[in-house]
């Protein structure tokens, strides 16, 4: 049975449609020029050409470029004008809080930027605790050594647990390791074979529960 939902952030708890993440884009392309002294423009092209041999451009600018000031690029690319980018709607805390489940944040996002983004949607009375990348010792998901962590901090377990997760490889992870997952999809853009919702307002008390005979009948009530 689920008792625990975690939930990403970035696109997920906010529509993809919002853009936030792709000012986020933005920001790490400028931070990448100002400090490369290169255009935007060419920050743009190291980071297709060379960044994408690493997981974050953080991790390519500390592997090829010495730079090692993670707190200050965390600060730097997240913005924090939030208000430009999201709308409140009030659906959203009485969704959350109709789940009847213990629901928690997993983000591989920094702590200000997700208290930033839960504050502003009026959510953050919504969760009892905020797993974050710092907090993570920026290693994040799809690890599954930090997920089953934060797994078992909030009191759960794997086989007890669902991550809601715009990012498919997250959820895949998440499965992998024994739990329930969802892909938000919000444009239907994912083709794949994993459980997937257009966006977390679709979720209901009834339809976890559905999701839970959905597992058991797929899998068998072994390994997800």
């Amino acid at each position: 049975m689920i008792s625990h939902i975690f939930f990403d952030i970035d696109n997920t708890l906010y529509p993809k449609s919002s853009r936030l993440l792709k000012e986020v884009d933005t920001e790490i392309s400028q931070f990448v020029a100002s400090y490369l002294s290169v255009s935007v423009d060419e920050a743009k092209k190291m980071r297709q050409n060379r960044g994408s041999a690493y997981a974050t451009t953080y991790a390519w600018l500390s592997g090829e470029h010495g730079f090692g000031d993670i707190d200050a690029y965390m600060e730097a690319v997240h913005p924090r004008n939030i208000e430009d980018f999201l709308l409140k709607n009030p659906d959203l805390p009485r969704t959350l809080k109709a789940l009847g489940r213990r629901l928690f944040v997993l983000t591989n996002a920094p702590i200000e930027h997700a208290l930033r983004v839960l504050e502003y949607l009026e959510i953050d009375g919504c969760f009892e605790h905020i797993f974050d990348l710092k907090q993570n010792r920026y290693i994040g998901k799809p690890d599954k050594d930090i997920m089953k962590k934060n797994v078992l901090e909030a009191g759960g377990t794997p086989e007890t647990s669902l991550l809601v997760d715009d990012m498919p490889g997250h959820v895949l992870s998440f499965m992998e390791m024994g739990g329930y997952g969802l892909v938000v999809d919000e444009d239907g853009d994912y083709e794949g074979p994993l459980p997937r919702i257009g966006s977390v307002l679709e979720l209901t008390r009834d339809g976890i529960n559905s999701l839970e005979g959905s597992y058991l009948a797929h899998y068998g009530g072994g390994s997800r």
